[in-house]
């Protein structure tokens, strides 16, 4: 018999998400998650749609830019999460 508690994708990460200075509260994912769909998930939940996720970037509350091929556990204890479109999209 095998636990399904040993699964390592059951663990669960905590982070507050930030969208272009606005706070849209905490949300949950599982450690193993890429970034890049992580980044997909939160414009989705929350309604920003208008550009196309390629044109968000994501960093770090440090200000530090995030490499979306890796995994959220790659950064270690990661609490905030700023997206914000990149240099010369939207306006």
């Amino acid at each position: 018999m095998t636990k399904k508690d040993d699964k390592k994708d059951d663990k669960k990460i905590e982070i507050e998400i930030i969208i272009s200075g606005t706070g849209y509260g905490v949300m949950s994912f599982p450690d193993g998650i890429n970034l890049k769909g992580l980044r997909d998930q939160v414009l989705e939940k929350t309604n920003n749609i208008g550009q196309s996720s390629e044109n968000w970037e994501v960093r770090d509350s440090d200000g530090n830019l995030l490499d979306l091929s890796k995994h959220l556990q790659d950064y270690g204890d990661i609490k905030q999460l700023w997206f914000s479109l990149k240099a010369g999209i939207g306006g």
